[in-house]
C-alpha cells in the first residue's frame, strides 16, 4: 500500500482539474477545423506515449537495478527483462518521442500558419513544447555522443518527462495560452 502513495495525490490533482474546468460545450472556431489540428494532435499523442512508455522502462531499471544492489531480487524481478535491455527499450522509446514531438510541433506550426497567418507565436504552451523536446534532444546527445547508459540516463528521463508533462498540463494553470481549456 505505502508503494502506491504517489499516485492518490495525482489522481486527487486530476479529478480536482475535472472538477474545476467548464462543463460548458462551445463550438469549435474555425480555425480549429482543420486537417493539420488531427495530425498535431495524432503525433502529440504518439509522442507523449513514446516519452511516458521510455520514462516508465527508466524507472523500472532504476528499481530493478536498485533492488539487485541490495540483494532482493525476488520473482517479479527476475521476471523483468535485464537492466542492459531495460537501458535500451527506455532509449528507444524515448528517441521514437523526440521524432514525435518534432513531428508534432511542425504540424502546429503549419496548423498555426493557417489558422492565424503566423508558425510561431511565443505561446507558452509552443514554447514549453520546444523546451522539452530540447531536453530530450539533450538525452539524446548524452547518450549518443557521451556513451551515457544506465542510471543516469534513467534519471534524466524522468526530469524530461516532468517537463513535458508540465508542457501539457502545467501551462494552462501559470499561463494564458491558446492551448488551454481552462480560458473561456
Amino acid at each position: 500500500m505505502a508503494k502506491m502513495s504517489g499516485i492518490m495525490p495525482a489522481a486527487f490533482l486530476f479529478i480536482g482539474m475535472g472538477v474545476m474546468a467548464s462543463p460548458e460545450i462551445r463550438e469549435l472556431p474555425s480555425s480549429f477545423k482543420t486537417y493539420w489540428l488531427i495530425v498535431h494532435i495524432m503525433f502529440a499523442k504518439l509522442a507523449y506515449g513514446g516519452a511516458i512508455i521510455g520514462t516508465a522502462l527508466s524507472a523500472l531499471y532504476l528499481w530493478k537495478g536498485k533492488k539487485e544492489r541490495e540483494g532482493k531480487v525476488t520473482k517479479f524481478y527476475s521476471r523483468l527483462p535485464s537492466l542492459e535491455v531495460l537501458d535500451e527499450l527506455a532509449y528507444a522509446f524515448i528517441a521514437f518521442g523526440f521524432l514525435m514531438i518534432g513531428i508534432m510541433i511542425i504540424a502546429g506550426s503549419i496548423w498555426a500558419n493557417q489558422a492565424w497567418g503566423s508558425y510561431w507565436s511565443w505561446d507558452p504552451v509552443e514554447t514549453w513544447s520546444l523546451i522539452s523536446w530540447f531536453f530530450y534532444g539533450i538525452y539524446l546527445h548524452l547518450r549518443i555522443t557521451f556513451g551515457w547508459r544506465g542510471p543516469r540516463p534513467a534519471w534524466f528521463s524522468v526530469i524530461c518527462v516532468l517537463v513535458l508533462i508540465f508542457a501539457l498540463s502545467g501551462i494552462g494553470l501559470f499561463y494564458d495560452s491558446a492551448h488551454s481549456p481552462y480560458i473561456k
